[in-house]
């Protein structure tokens, strides 16, 4: 849908003209709502967007697609775009009217709706092979539509006093319901305005986007099918969209890049850093945290985390996007100026680096001259085969160790030559050089003397008691090696064993069991060995389910 584009600017300057011609007071209004926004740094990855062919130039306002392959996409001078190839190839489609479309929603591949200036509204129920006209004609204009059911929809804009104006039906377009309210700003105060985008979870409830003649923005709700509306959230810059993935979630954004969210059908909203400044102008989120919006300046914004941070990803345009849409996480287009169509497979990512690893396991203590192994694991977001660099915190390191499959476990060893605690760390790459960060640091504790070294290889769950390996990957025998095993939760029967292991002799191992355990519950397994050489401590999670022991 359109929001900011040369037509609807004209239309907001002649709407502020024309009240201040019919009001004769106007209520100072003071914004209830803080958008002050601290700079965030978001970096651009390689673009996942491809451009489209959309065989015009004119502006494209709105896109609605029911399946990945089939959809349609409305903008100037009435012009309608179809595909059923995924966007290979759009084909134009003739309406009744010439006036621009700044709305479009189908319920199916066959139902559908477009709303324009004029107050126009058209209705298909074969694709848009034909389009009827409903209305046109009128001094009003609608800027949001959707098609809730096969038979009930919803427009939404402006009527010819500049008050709110619904249109709905509920019989497929054959008849029709009008409604015109105004917005009421917290603390009293009732303000002339433009719907500009409107999305229901259901018949009955449904949620609109709203310009305040003020230049403020607000958010109306009806839960009973549009007869009456209420204002549920009030800002001091106007809101362009709005979307809810799940009916007490929702996304609303607009000016200034500004953002929101309800995690409560719309009865309270928190403000969301966007990190940007540029005007968004439609938002679409295919789940509660995965989301993409686009804006001013050919802006795309994804949210992997339900809004908590955002990425810029390379559209490769500067020409503005006004409609975005997406079937799934990764399938999803996007429309905007002189006929731009974007269409990416893959959220929009063409590549990004692994997630950056856990610290490496491995002994926490050793020896001078002596050889120990680290292990470290990670994933790739495409499944790129993963690299692994080794910081042995020493002035040397590992090198590029690879190529892994994404989720492998990877193993390098290393051996000190002075004694001290060494952090060690790892990052990753993938196939095509995007690094990861660095991982947080595994220390070791190098000891210069010929001693005996502890380490706990392993916990093990089971029916009634815990079992753990105790090794000495020293160069000399460990003797009177005290070990615990301790149970924070989960059990009210054997919660803490204790005992000694005579001797162990260098790269031997042990292993011992905890008492008899019983209880019901999440629980955290905690193995200690000890000597006054050397020690090690081990954690695993885990969940007691009367008498048996899951970690």
């Amino acid at each position: 849908m359109i929001k900011t584009s040369i037509s609807k600017k004209n239309q907001m300057t002649f709407f502020v003209i024309g009240m201040l011609i019919l009001t004769t007071t106007v209520t100072a209004v003071t914004p209830t709502t803080s958008n002050a926004y601290e700079t965030i740094t978001t970096s651009g990855l390689p673009g996942g967007w491809e451009t489209q062919n959309s065989g015009t130039s004119q502006d494209l306002y709105a896109v609605s697609f029911t399946t990945t392959d089939i959809g349609t996409a409305v903008g100037g001078t009435a012009t309608i775009l179809r595909t059923t190839d995924a966007g290979t190839t759009w084909s134009p489609q003739t309406c009744g009217v010439t006036v621009p479309l700044y709305g479009v929603s189908f319920y199916d591949n066959n139902k559908g709706m477009a709303v324009g200036n004029e107050g126009t509204i058209l209705s298909t129920t074969n694709g848009g092979t034909t389009w009827n006209t409903f209305q046109t004609g009128w001094w009003t204009a609608y800027y949001g539509a959707h098609m809730v059911t096969a038979t009930t929809g919803f427009a939404v804009g402006e009527n010819t006093i500049f008050q709110p104006l619904v249109t709905w039906t509920t019989d497929g377009w054959n008849s029709k319901n009008d409604v015109v309210f105004y917005l009421e700003e917290p603390g009293g105060g009732y303000h002339e305005g433009t719907l500009l985008d409107v999305y229901f979870v259901n018949a009955s409830t449904g949620f609109a986007a709203a310009a305040v003649w003020t230049g403020e923005g607000a958010i109306a709700r009806t839960t009973n099918g549009g007869w009456t509306w209420d204002t549920i959230y009030w800002t001091s810059d106007a809101i362009y969209c709005i979307h809810f993935p799940t009916a007490t979630t929702g996304y609303a954004a607009g000016k200034g890049g500004h953002m929101y969210k309800t995690t409560d059908g719309g009865n309270t909203w928190n403000v969301l850093s966007s990190g940007v400044y540029q005007g968004i102008n439609d938002i679409w989120f295919v789940s509660e945290n995965i989301g993409t919006a686009v804006g001013e300046s050919g802006l795309i914004l994804r949210t992997e985390n339900g809004g908590t941070t955002w990425t810029i990803q390379d559209s490769g345009t500067y020409q503005e996007m006004y409609g975005v849409v997406f079937l799934d996480e990764n399938n999803g287009f996007a429309v905007g100026k002189t006929g731009t169509i974007l269409h990416t497979t893959n959220g929009g990512w063409s590549n990004r680096p692994p997630t950056t690893p856990d610290a490496p396991s491995g002994p926490t203590n050793g020896i001078i001259h002596v050889e120990y192994e680290f292990t470290a694991s990670t994933t790739d977001p495409e499944e790129d085969d993963i690299y692994y660099w080794f910081d042995w915190d020493d002035g040397t390191n590992s090198g590029w160790l690879g190529p892994y499959p994404s989720g492998a476990t990877v193993t390098a060893a290393h051996t000190w030559t002075d004694k001290g605690a060494y952090e060690i760390t790892v990052k990753a790459k993938d196939e095509f050089d995007l690094e990861s960060d660095v991982s947080p640091s595994h220390i070791i504790t190098i000891a210069e003397e010929q001693i005996p070294v502890l380490t706990i290889e392993w916990i093990m769950g089971g029916l009634f008691k815990v079992k753990t390996l105790i090794k000495n990957i020293g160069v000399v025998t460990a003797n009177n090696i005290d070990w615990t095993i301790t149970l924070t939760g989960g059990a009210f029967i054997g919660r803490e064993t204790t005992g000694i292991i005579a001797s162990l002799e260098p790269n031997a191992g042990e292993t011992v069991s905890s008492k008899l355990i019983l209880g019901f519950g999440p629980t955290v397994v905690t193995v200690t060995a000890t000597i006054p050489e050397s020690s090690d401590t081990k954690e695993q999670s885990g969940t007691v389910l009367l008498f048996f022991i899951k970690l």
